[in-house]
């Protein structure tokens, strides 16, 4: 089940309202108009220590990065519909381990289609291609090289709207591919692509609005449930090229998530949430895994300049 969303935020950016409430106008990016759509392009910049880039466990090798992110996002409104496309690249630059820099790459196309005021039809195609963390192998062996992670996923239902309440229903499916490499110690073939894997499931999300803000436009507090079934199947039988012999990784998990989030007054951002996942293999020679997750994300405006964010979380990674 995908992790915990800032729904509020989300919604205001889909429909092109400000997402920090409290800040002025003149320092919003409220985007270029051209041809009846809404270009809206933005730019950061990242610069972090790792004291340990390779992820080894001897010879650590320390180094600062420069991570710059360009993006841009196009908004079209026909009618009552809701179109949103884009995409960005993320560009990693390391100043000693040059053979750590790395591009990722993100596609979206997402929207909304409205039937009238109680039913709607969301969707969404987004693709992405990002280099693996170094810090979460599934081998003993270390690649010469970032190996990347190919992600395509889509989603598409119906949501039904009763006053506060709204039910939506969303059929998902994910293709996920693992590139392979070299170990930098022996040379020997490092295999990723034995977890490339697609995943077809369903979601049910409950959300219930509290009053909405003094505009009207849009609810500042929401307590929300996502209840998730999905199946993973394996594309792969075979390790370096022989017949397989491991257990079958076929599975089927199932899971809620429930929370509550507030954007009051434009001064707090808060969403804080739980959620439990069980995942059940196929094969009886593997057990089955449950996992557990709480997150906090909060957020102060002091002014309308400065922001004190606070966040936490825990997790479990198989």
């Amino acid at each position: 089940m995908p992790a915990f969303s800032q729904q509020l935020r989300e919604e205001r950016r889909l429909l092109e309202l400000g997402v920090d409430k409290r800040t002025p106008a003149d320092y919003l990016n409220q985007g270029k108009k051209m041809g009846g759509f809404i270009l809206v392009p933005k730019l950061t910049l990242h610069t972090i220590y790792d004291s340990n880039v390779l992820a080894t466990n001897n010879n650590e090798k320390s180094d600062v990065s420069m991570l710059l992110t360009p993006s841009l996002n196009v908004q079209k409104k026909y009618g009552n519909h809701v179109f949103v496309f884009g995409g960005e690249t993320e560009i990693e630059r390391y100043i000693s381990q040059s053979g750590e820099n790395s591009e990722a790459y993100k596609g979206y196309l997402r929207g909304i289609l409205e039937g009238n005021s109680r039913w709607q039809f969301p969707f969404s195609a987004i693709y992405t291609q990002k280099p693996r963390s170094r810090s979460t192998p599934v081998t003993t062996l270390t690649p010469t090289e970032r190996l990347n992670i190919n992600t395509f996923h889509v989603d598409a239902g119906v949501t039904r709207r009763f006053n506060r309440l709204s039910l939506t229903l969303l059929g998902e499916y994910t293709d996920i591919t693992y590139e392979d490499g070299v170990s930098l110690d022996s040379g020997a073939p490092v295999i990723f692509s034995d977890d490339d894997r697609t995943r077809t499931g369903a979601k049910l999300k409950l959300r219930y609005d509290f009053p909405r803000d003094s505009a009207g436009n849009q609810a500042e507090h929401i307590l929300y449930a996502n209840i998730g079934y999905g199946q993973s199947e394996y594309k792969r039988r075979q390790f370096f090229g022989q017949g397989f012999t491991g257990p079958d990784a076929d599975n089927t998990d199932m899971g809620i998530l429930v929370g509550f989030e507030t954007d009051y007054k434009g001064l707090v951002f808060a969403n804080i949430g739980a959620g439990f996942i069980r995942k059940i293999y196929d094969d009886p020679l593997l057990n089955n895994i449950n996992t557990y997750d709480l997150t906090a994300d909060i957020a102060y405006n002091l002014t309308p300049k400065l922001t004190l964010n606070a966040m936490a979380e825990r997790s479990i990674d198989q």
